[in-house]
């Protein structure tokens, strides 16, 4: 086959669910997909797609230590901890192209120091915040051009019933609020802009977590006045609420929109293209990422600046 006919190649590291769901839907594309984890263990899930992936066990460090041709792109999907020096080890064997799930690292001093590697390597660098591509947020994008946001507010609650702590690390679990309520976050900084003056309460904590209970308010850099709760010992869920001339968005699930209007007629969308098949956001994010379509993805810049509002909303130094 000639060279420039060749199959294009994906690796995808890490054998998790979220790399279960990344390989529904890259086995739609025309690409020769290799899944690289560190063993066999959790490889049952995979089953399915045998024939259309290849496995490669030992880690990411000890394949590139082989040698192995460059692919066109790479999907860093491994547990929250290792994300940072399994990037830097791609970066450091050449690879170009690279989508890292979130948070990108657990220390803001390590995205730092990655801003400047990336910078430095010319690397098309970017991070899976999956809701930023949710039909929903598509949707209303559309709808945000059209009017103007008066002002928002959202919900930061986690259900601690649904969190299994087994699965997770101590340091994960420390860092819950990045490694998860970070979605929320990012979406919120994405629709109206970094926040250009704050104010901010925190208090109480769990076992593995503090705080838990957060209130507080700001307006962004777009003068879009914002308004935040959270308090994981008590009621609520992720839910973001926009206020427009007349009407009033609100996501609750962030996956649909109501829409409600001064006369209480209400409009609820819920059904949005690819999202039936797939974990919501996913496919639109491949396909962006896949065709070189990066300027709705999280860059490094804007988790740096995630993290910084982020270390405020906790108190943390």
């Amino acid at each position: 086959m000639p060279n420039n006919l060749k199959k294009k190649k994906i690796w995808i590291i890490g054998a998790g669910k979220i790399s279960l769901e990344y390989l529904k839907v890259l086995s739609n594309f025309k690409y020769e997909i290799i899944l690289i984890t560190r063993g066999k263990k959790n490889l049952n899930k995979f089953i399915k797609y045998k024939k259309k992936i290849k496995f490669i066990d030992g880690g990411v460090v000890n394949f590139l230590k082989k040698k192995p041709e460059k692919p066109n792109k790479v999907i860093v999907a491994s547990n929250a901890r290792y994300l940072f020096k399994i990037t830097l080890c791609l970066i450091n064997y050449g690879i170009k192209s690279i989508l890292v799930e979130k948070p990108a690292s657990l220390k803001l001093n390590e995205l730092k120091i990655l801003k400047k590697i990336i910078k430095k390597n010319k690397i098309n660098y970017c991070i899976g915040y999956n809701r930023r591509f949710y039909g929903s947020i598509i949707f209303l994008n559309n709808l945000i051009k059209k009017n103007k946001i008066r002002s928002l507010y959202f919900d930061l609650t986690e259900w601690l019933h649904t969190i299994n702590l087994k699965n997770y690390s101590k340091e994960e679990l420390n860092k819950w609020f990045l490694c998860n309520t970070s979605h929320i976050t990012d979406l919120v900084f994405y629709l109206i802009g970094y926040p250009k003056k704050f104010n901010y309460v925190y208090k109480d904590s769990i076992k593995w977590h503090k705080p838990v209970l957060f209130n507080g308010n700001g307006i962004s850099n777009k003068n879009i006045p914002f308004s935040y709760r959270g308090d994981w010992l008590s009621y609520g869920r992720w839910e973001i609420k926009l206020f427009f001339k007349g009407f009033v968005v609100n996501l609750k699930p962030l996956e649909n929109i109501e829409i409600e209007y001064i006369n209480k007629k209400k409009k609820y969308i819920d059904s949005f293209k690819n999202e039936k098949n797939y974990k919501h956001g996913f496919y639109q994010m491949c396909e962006n990422f896949l065709n070189n379509n990066f300027k709705n993805f999280c860059t490094i810049d804007q988790q740096i600046l995630n993290f910084k509002f982020i270390y405020k909303i906790l108190g943390w130094s």
